[in-house]
């Protein structure tokens, strides 16, 4: 099994990792290493995952192209998509504030407004939308972006 990509909820006490295989996996390592959770996707293998700040979400970006998913890290429900790529996502990162998802790809890197709604089945999705970056200065970057990264207080994105 190919794992390629891991993140810690923002307590410790869950390890998600998602890689080849058609799921995410969540372990809890705080009380036993135990796997938690198995978070099914339908032909999509990861390339990489981040929890949200308040650990009640994990964004993917996957092999299956154009899109970003936010899944529940609680409920089990399909996963709201924020789409705009035009291939396969390998990079996310929530910003510290919970508002924004950084994405990047072989076409982009992308800035994602997220908004939290309630669906008509009464469950929390999201909602987003590509936010108009005034300036990306990319100094001489090109091809694929395989890691993204806010700072501390949110002002920049590394890639």
């Amino acid at each position: 099994r190919v794992v390629r990509s891991v993140s810690w909820s923002p307590d410790g006490t869950f390890l998600a990792a998602g890689g080849k295989e058609e799921a995410i996996k969540i372990w809890d390592v705080k009380e036993c290493f135990e796997l938690e959770r198995t978070i099914e996707a339908s032909s999509s293998s990861f390339w990489s995952i981040a929890w949200s700040p308040c650990g009640g979400v994990l964004a993917s970006g996957s092999w299956d192209g154009d899109s970003i998913k936010l899944w529940s890290s609680r409920q089990r429900r399909r996963p709201s998509e924020l789409r705009g790529h035009n291939n396969i996502v390998c990079s996310v990162a929530w910003s510290h504030a919970l508002h924004f998802v950084a994405s990047g790809s072989c076409d982009a890197v992308r800035i994602w407004e997220v908004n939290p709604e309630m669906t008509p089945a009464g469950t929390l999705g999201f909602t987003g939308s590509p936010v108009t970056v005034e300036r990306v200065a990319s100094r001489g970057h090109m091809g694929v972006v395989w890691a993204i990264s806010w700072a501390e207080d949110d002002s920049a994105l590394a890639v």
